[in-house]
């Protein structure tokens, strides 16, 4: 997501806000989507930390959902 030519200082300010609030956004769905659907969780944080790369809150539950992704596919049933 860029701009074309030079942006302000506000401009820059305005959009770091909104990354942020779009991260915490994606984090909260996650958090909701990790009760029933881990793949879903992943994604929901995946797309937080495009967003704003330091939420360390969806850094840290990206981390323990892959973990718990792969243990699930370890104790899941060969077809």
């Amino acid at each position: 997501m860029a701009l074309r030519g030079e942006s302000t200082p506000e401009w820059n300010r305005e959009m770091q806000s909104l990354r942020r609030a779009l991260s915490d956004e994606y984090y909260s769905s996650g958090e909701r989507a990790y009760r029933t659907d881990v793949a879903l969780a992943i994604t929901q944080w995946e797309t937080s930390l495009r967003y704003d790369p330091k939420n360390l809150r969806s850094a840290n539950r990206l981390r323990d959902a892959r973990a718990a992704q792969e243990k699930l596919k370890g104790i899941a049933p060969a077809k």
